[in-house]
């Protein structure tokens, strides 16, 4: 269902935008906060690699010190003092040695905790964006949902998403009990008695291409991929992968039906795929649109974020995960700004949608409650929401001359030089009255 803008006015949005931007702020708080944790972390390993590279030079030194002062005061012979001085030699040489070692361990340790809370706040990224995405697509999503079997009587359903700023995700779906692909699916459960007519190349003495109908009744939904009127669906004969089948494949704006067989069923075939006839195309179409009107129940049912990528690197592994967040509001914010134009009070976003018997449903935000989403970041993460306008008193006239502030008092000898002026003025004024 389409929603309207809060002035009533048409608008594109199929969704409840304003409960989508509540998310969405969620999501890129966590984002932005895990970022920050993400550069004190980088920031404070350069600075121990530093020290520690500092002190690994000093001990380096030391050990050289006491080596050469060693040398220079002590004798390398048999003596009292040349045991003494192999002896401090070899004794300073190991403290130097043990101390290292410790200082590798330590650095080593630091490191490895920093990696591990690194990971953590990566993990968080990708953690808020699953729950975004379990309850709305990105902006400009082209979604593909994917039916496939397990190679018994049960289904895996994944719903792909890529968005023209980069993102790729693949969402887990839950499959209800009661749904018509929690259990194995053949064609007779939907369309009974479907046949087209396949050619096929046979003949005992002479081969000869002839058309023969086919009975797909028989045949067990294994996949299907769906994406807008894109469609593929894969039809086998039994539960083995390389089973006996077709591959019915339906796209354009004005569907073209193409049908290639697979296993036994290629056997001996030409030209393939091959475009079945008007008749036997608009049956396939027909099973298509059962098929798809099926699935399309799953879109909702989303369970988990199986994978998230972000400029086809997986998003937990990205060097800075506030990028998204920045091309995510450069996405949102004209229908942002398109939403709080047609909202009769400035500090307010307002949606509405039409229910039927002449009821109206309104939803709405005030900008404030969005705002306050962002007061765990410094000013530095906030700037980043400025495009969206949420700034509840931008745009209002009142508050501009309240703000606005007091014009600059003037310097002194000037304004005497005014003064005496109109004084002249005002005196010549009443002398021409007299």
């Amino acid at each position: 269902m389409t929603w309207l803008f809060g002035d009533s006015s048409h608008s594109t949005l199929e969704i409840n935008y304003i409960d989508f931007l509540r998310l969405a702020l969620d999501f890129s708080v966590e984002v932005l906060l895990a970022e920050d944790a993400l550069a004190a972390g980088r920031e404070r390993r350069r600075r121990l690699e530093s020290e520690h590279a500092i002190e690994v030079a000093r001990l380096e030194a030391f050990g050289a010190a006491v080596a050469r002062t060693v040398e220079l005061e002590g004798k390398s012979d048999d003596s009292p003092t040349g045991r003494a001085a192999a002896s401090i030699t070899r004794a300073a040489a190991d403290a130097v040695k043990a101390e290292l070692a410790a200082a590798r361990t330590t650095l080593a340790q630091e490191v490895a905790r920093l990696e591990l809370a690194a990971a953590s706040e990566r993990e968080r990224c990708v953690k808020a964006l699953e729950t975004l995405l379990l309850r709305h697509d990105l902006p400009e999503t082209r979604t593909t949902l994917q039916l496939a079997s397990t190679g018994t009587s049960t289904y895996v359903a994944r719903l792909r998403g890529v968005t023209p700023f980069g993102v790729e995700t693949l969402l887990d779906l839950t499959i209800p009990e009661a749904h018509l692909f929690a259990h194995d699916v053949r064609v007779d459960k939907l369309s009974e008695g479907l046949e087209i007519k396949v050619p096929e190349i046979g003949g005992w003495l002479r081969k000869q291409s002839r058309i023969a109908p086919h009975r797909l009744g028989k045949y067990r939904i294994a996949g299907l991929s769906a994406s807008g009127s894109d469609v593929r669906i894969e039809l086998r004969a039994s539960h083995d992968a390389s089973a006996a089948g077709f591959d019915v494949t339906i796209g354009g704006d004005k569907p073209v039906v193409r049908l290639l067989p697979v296993g036994k069923e290629a056997d001996g075939q030409q030209d393939l795929p091959f475009e079945p006839d008007a008749e036997d195309s608009a049956k396939l179409l027909q099973l298509s649109e059962r098929l798809a009107g099926s699935v399309g129940e799953l879109v909702h049912s989303r369970r988990a974020l199986l994978d998230a990528k972000l400029d086809a690197e997986p998003l937990a592994a990205y060097l800075r995960p506030a990028t998204l967040v920045e091309r995510l509001i450069s996405v949102m914010t004209p229908t942002v700004l398109a939403i709080a134009q047609h909202s009769a009070a400035p500090g307010e976003l307002v949606l509405r949608r039409l229910l039927g018997g002449d009821r109206r449903e309104e939803v709405f935000v005030s900008k404030a409650e969005l705002v306050k989403k962002l007061d765990k970041l410094p000013p530095s993460g906030q700037a980043v929401f400025e495009p969206l306008g949420l700034d509840a008193t931008a745009g209002d006239p009142a508050h501009a001359a309240r703000t606005r502030p007091p014009p600059a008092p003037r310097p002194a000898s000037e304004s005497i030089e005014v003064d005496v002026g109109m004084l002249i003025e005002d005196s010549g004024k009443q002398s021409t009255s007299s």
